[in-house]
C-alpha cells in the first residue's frame, strides 16, 4: 500500500437547520523491524461514522452520532 493512512469526510447542509456528515478513516501500523511486539499490533483499521445535528428552534438543538470500527490481521 502507498498510504498507510487516509481520511475522508463529507458534510450535507441538508437545510438550515439541519446538518448530516459521514466520515471514513483508514489507518494501517507500520513495521519498523526493531521490536517484535509491533508485528503483533500491524493490523488495519478501519472506522465509518455518521452524524446528524437539527437545531429544533433557536433555543433547542438536538445532535447524534453513530459508528462501526473493524480491523483485518494480515499475518
Amino acid at each position: 500500500t502507498l498510504f498507510s493512512s487516509w481520511y475522508g469526510s463529507i458534510d450535507g447542509y441538508v437545510t438550515q437547520r439541519l446538518t448530516v456528515s459521514a466520515e471514513y478513516d483508514y489507518f494501517k501500523p507500520t513495521f519498523d523491524g526493531d521490536s517484535i511486539f509491533n508485528w503483533f499490533t500491524h493490523s488495519a483499521i478501519t472506522t465509518a461514522q455518521l452524524r446528524a445535528a437539527w437545531s429544533v428552534t433557536d433555543r433547542f438543538d438536538v445532535a447524534g452520532s453513530g459508528g462501526v470500527r473493524w480491523g483485518s490481521h494480515a499475518i
